[in-house]
């Protein structure tokens, strides 16, 4: 019989740490060689873990190469496309594997077999014409950010048949390259539009810019009050900056290198930063007959951080001190990205929970066109549904400025409103004065504004039903 013991003759129990994988070291693919890398407690060996990562890269191309098409399995031949592929390359460990994958699948074809010659048997044709890597140089948004153009030259080099394009993020504010690669469009191209930050309305008073694109680049950052309002901007206008040259290159498809990590954060901390309304833009996106997608959505980064090793590839080194010229320390982004990489630690099953909780959510209500700052789909009535919870003013509107028609707020998403009026104790500077804007923003809205011109809207009152009748008698049938 048992007997019950004493506490001080027990021993200390402590609980058995979990594995990290499920079952044992060898690899779960292929049954016999042991395993060098654990992902979400599955282990596989350095030869499985290719093969594993690449069928996921091609369900997502799958997937946008043949949307309407719904299958979990890949094509073996993939569709050919009339326009260019446009690879976006920040030079992170994302878009330096997504430069490499793409190598290796649409140009190295590594699966073609050999033929009787020795030479190599094509199974699969061309997709795109053409492929174009496209960097965008962000050092002018901070001064103290050195120029990386040579690095990303280096970078590439390994990759001859890629095309390398290199556009500076002060393009968005300069009219001489405005003209060059938008010519295709017939757009003209206009620069004597202002911002009045304190309504946010347009304006073609007189405005002594300055002339240099970069100076008229940190003008524009100067005016957002937060440090993420800057982070904010600058990412909208390196997205608009490819997309524009994707339209002017005549490209049907723009890849981004987000992984499932970096597209779990921004996810979060868009919908943080109200862009709830447009969650599903962010994962796969189609502007003006330009797919944007993301096909690394379902790798992690650590797979990632494997690839990359095991392939011996390369990014761009970045140093405490890009931090602290960025300011991305302080910001909604960084903190989002710190929790959610410190949450995935303990439970790897964190990013995707989020990335496939968000993929069904959808936008509530119907979209009332394009915001003229973003280009993204705007909530119809949102400003009225924001002056109703939020107060921008300690005192009370003028009257007769209050009954001014200001089309380009009524046409802002709530995310780019909310940007340009946030405020907070850590604000950089208070509201107020012109500033200029990208020119996307001038070329969309400068017939609206010339139509309206700001007018006034008619202030209403009450009309008698005489003088209503008599303004209606020609229309009435006697």
């Amino acid at each position: 019989m048992a007997s019950c013991g004493t506490v001080e003759d027990a021993k200390d129990e402590i609980m058995p740490k979990r594995k990290p994988y499920d079952r044992d070291r060898n690899c779960l693919r292929c049954r016999t060689e042991p395993g060098r890398i654990v992902i979400r407690h599955c282990v596989y060996c350095k030869e499985c873990f290719y093969p594993t990562v690449s069928l996921k890269f091609r369900k997502a191309l799958a997937q946008l190469l043949n949307p309407n098409e719904k299958t979990k399995k890949p094509k073996t031949r993939d569709d050919h496309n009339a326009g260019d592929l446009v690879l976006g390359f920040s030079g992170g460990i994302g878009s330096a594997i997504l430069l490499d994958m793409v190598w290796r699948r649409y140009v190295l074809d590594a699966d073609g077999k050999q033929d009787a010659t020795g030479g190599s048997e094509r199974r699969r044709p061309s997709v795109w014409k053409n492929i174009r890597i496209v960097h965008v140089e962000q050092c002018a948004a901070y001064p103290k950010s050195p120029d990386r153009t040579s690095e990303v030259h280096r970078l590439t080099e390994r990759y001859p048949e890629y095309q390398l394009t290199i556009l500076r993020i002060e393009d968005a504010f300069d009219p001489i390259w405005w003209k060059k690669h938008i010519s295709l469009s017939q757009d003209s191209v206009r620069d004597d539009f202002s911002m009045d930050l304190s309504s946010l309305s347009l304006s073609h008073d007189a405005l002594e810019a300055p002339a240099l694109p970069v100076d008229r680049l940190r003008a524009y950052l100067e005016t957002f009050p937060t440090s993420t309002a800057v982070n904010h901007a600058v990412d909208t206008l390196t997205r608009l900056l490819l997309q524009y040259f994707a339209r002017s290159t005549r490209s049907s498809h723009i890849l981004l290198g987000s992984s499932l990590t970096s597209l779990s954060v921004s996810l979060i901390s868009g919908i943080s930063q109200g862009s709830g309304f447009t969650v599903k833009e962010e994962r796969d996106e189609i502007w003006e007959d330009i797919r944007i997608s993301r096909p690394l959505r379902e790798i992690g980064v650590k797979e990632c951080a494997a690839w990359l090793w095991w392939r011996g590839l390369e990014v761009l080194p970045r140093n405490a001190a890009d931090l602290v010229a960025s300011n991305e320390a302080a910001t909604i982004q960084r903190l989002t990205r710190d929790f959610i990489i410190g949450l995935e630690r303990d439970y790897p099953s964190t990013v995707s929970a989020i990335s496939r909780t968000l993929e069904k959510v959808g936008a509530k209500g119907d979209s009332s066109g394009l915001c003229p700052l973003c280009q993204r789909p705007t909530q119809s009535g949102v400003q009225a549904w924001k002056a109703k919870i939020s107060m921008n003013e300690l005192y009370p509107p003028n009257p007769d400025l209050s009954t001014k028609h200001n089309p380009f707020v009524e046409r802002l998403c709530y995310a780019c409103h909310t940007s340009l009026t946030s405020r907070s104790s850590r604000s950089r500077k208070p509201i107020g004065g012109q500033t200029v804007l990208p020119m996307w923003v001038t070329n969309n809205v400068a017939s609206l504004v010339e139509s309206s011109s700001m007018a006034v809207s008619p202030v209403m009152k009450n009309v008698g039903r005489a003088e209503m009748r008599e303004s209606i008698n020609e229309f009435l049938l006697e």
